[in-house]
């Protein structure tokens, strides 16, 4: 399966202080397992991470979901932050794209909270959150039931990333992979997990999660 283009707005803000259209992107490649249809059953070709630290209301939300909708969009993540079911309905009944956020959540019970609103369309799983491996294929097991995508959430170290790359191959309702773009330095004491290669991810081989802690490098890092 083709990777597909993210583009992650980011906005430095102080307190009080709004993002504004003005302020410039920047695009994190990110490379994402598996292409879908958005729910106007056109082939998508970029995603829309908005970021945490951006905040936009119902009406920008929806303005601005319209007018990436020209470029193809596949999906937008969070416009409206983590938790806002009356927003996102709104949101959904105005346009095609798909819809996510569920990341930030940290219990399976949170995850079924936000499916059963029906304003999410792919939803975010972070095994490092969500009750780890077992949680997080119940979370994945109640979102395929429910007629939605997951998409698991790599971003906190190695572990984190193997543990999430298992569940997206395991389960039917995971139909791509967020891959950080940056390692952190806790793969500098890991076995380094095999990366993407030209846009694809396949299982590790290894017994576990896949790879093995190296012990030098832990005591390495101990000492410094």
């Amino acid at each position: 399966m083709d990777g597909i283009p993210n583009l992650r707005i980011q906005g430095s803000r102080d307190r009080g202080q709004r993002w504004s259209a003005a302020d410039t992107p920047t695009i994190s490649h990110r490379s994402v397992w598996g292409r879908q249809p958005s729910r106007a059953g056109n082939v998508p070709k970029i995603i829309v991470d908005i970021g945490a630290s951006v905040h936009w209301t119902v009406a920008e939300s929806i303005a601005r979901t319209l007018a990436f909708e020209e470029h193809d969009l596949y999906r937008i993540e969070e416009p409206l932050g983590a938790d806002n079911p009356e927003g996102y309905a709104e949101l959904t009944a105005a346009t095609d794209t798909l819809i996510a956020y569920g990341e930030r959540e940290w219990t399976v019970r949170g995850i079924e909270r936000i499916v059963a609103t029906k304003t999410v369309d792919v939803v975010g799983i972070d095994p490092g959150r969500v009750e780890g491996v077992t949680g997080s294929i119940r979370a994945a097991q109640l979102i395929d039931s429910a007629g939605r995508q997951a998409n698991a959430h790599a971003f906190a170290g190695p572990i984190s990333y193997a543990a999430s790359l298992a569940l997206s191959l395991a389960s039917a309702a995971c139909h791509e992979l967020e891959v950080p773009p940056f390692l952190n330095q806790l793969y500098d004491v890991v076995g380094l997990p095999r990366r993407p290669a030209n846009e694809r991810v396949t299982a590790m081989s290894g017994a576990g999660l896949g790879f093995d802690i190296d012990e030098a490098a832990v005591r390495a890092r101990c000492a410094r």
